[in-house]
């Protein structure tokens, strides 16, 4: 889940660099199009693609981060940590820069939006039950991705499945939360503010 989730946020943040490239130099006459019809212009598919990845990788990124330093950290092996400075960057980097961005950008949550970050899980947990049907094993020859998801002990898989579950909501619910909170601030000191401001928070 680590690569998936590191990988992930990596295209997120690459579409963002490049949604904001277009934004600044206006390439395609984007901020001429919105400024000109008064934000009812229809949303670029790259926008949407972003704003899917972007609500995606949010909670996932968290979710990695809680998952591995409570659960997994010092757990996986026998061995030592090899590389420390590598698990804090794909462990704790992604959703520090994520959080960044989250705090940084003004673009709107919505609650039913976790429901990205609930089929990434769900699509997870099926391929690490076809990866332990078709024998795979972590580097060490173990039987399963994580030890929390062997299924060898399905008792244990499924425990984990709902336990991310309800981490998905919580963080959600949370995010949402902020997401309400930067609102109201901007609202309170922005010197002119509409429903439909675009831009920076």
């Amino acid at each position: 889940m680590t690569n998936w989730g590191f990988g992930l946020c990596t295209i997120t943040m690459l579409i963002s660099a490049v949604q904001v490239t277009c934004w600044h130099y206006d390439l395609k006459n984007t901020r001429s199009r919105v400024q000109e019809s008064g934000n009812k212009a229809k949303t670029t598919r790259g926008l949407k693609m972003y704003w899917w990845l972007y609500n995606m990788t949010l909670s996932l990124a968290l979710i990695i981060s809680t998952v591995y330093w409570v659960f997994l950290h010092g757990k996986m092996n026998d061995k030592p940590t090899r590389f420390p400075t590598i698990s804090i960057i794909t462990h704790g980097l992604n959703s520090l820069m994520m959080l960044i961005d989250f705090l940084v950008v003004a673009f709107p949550l919505r609650i039913l939006h976790m429901i990205y970050g609930m089929s990434l899980a769900i699509f997870f947990f099926i391929f690490t039950l076809i990866y332990h049907l078709c024998g795979g094993t972590d580097e060490f020859g173990n039987h399963y991705v994580y030890p929390i998801l062997d299924w060898n002990n399905p008792q244990r898989c499924l425990v984990t499945f709902v336990g991310i579950f309800i981490l998905i909501i919580c963080y959600w619910l949370l995010l949402f939360g902020l997401y309400k909170l930067k609102r109201m601030f901007n609202r309170a000191f922005s010197v002119v503010w509409t429903p439909h401001a675009v831009g920076l928070i």
